[in-house]
């Protein structure tokens, strides 16, 4: 049977197969490729900071390429200062500054 999904825009109900396309950096299609960049570039907090969970203590924010491995080792601790199961400021100043560059 054919899935259907809302457009998160409209809600209009879309085809899994007619209407839905996987986005990946693996490909020719440059639309696909720019969306790609687009997506994983956005700046996004973790998921235990505290403006998403109330026992959230994480403060990391970064871009959402890099999120699954801050998440595969993040210890719901405040990043700044921390060491442990953080990663370094001099990574989160590199991934700050490489979104920055990709705007100009």
């Amino acid at each position: 049977p054919d899935r259907s999904v809302p457009c998160p825009v409209c809600k209009q109900s879309l085809s899994e197969r007619k209407d839905l396309y996987p986005v990946c950096g693996v490909t020719s299609r440059s639309e696909n490729l720019l969306l790609w960049r687009m997506l994983t570039g956005l700046k996004i907090i973790c998921a235990n900071n505290p403006k998403v969970r109330k026992d959230g203590k994480c403060d990391w924010i970064g871009q959402l390429g890099d999120y699954q491995k801050h998440a595969m080792k993040c210890k719901n601790v405040p990043m700044r200062g921390a060491d442990v199961g953080a990663e370094s400021d001099g990574d989160m100043m590199r991934s700050q500054g490489s979104a920055d560059t990709s705007r100009r």
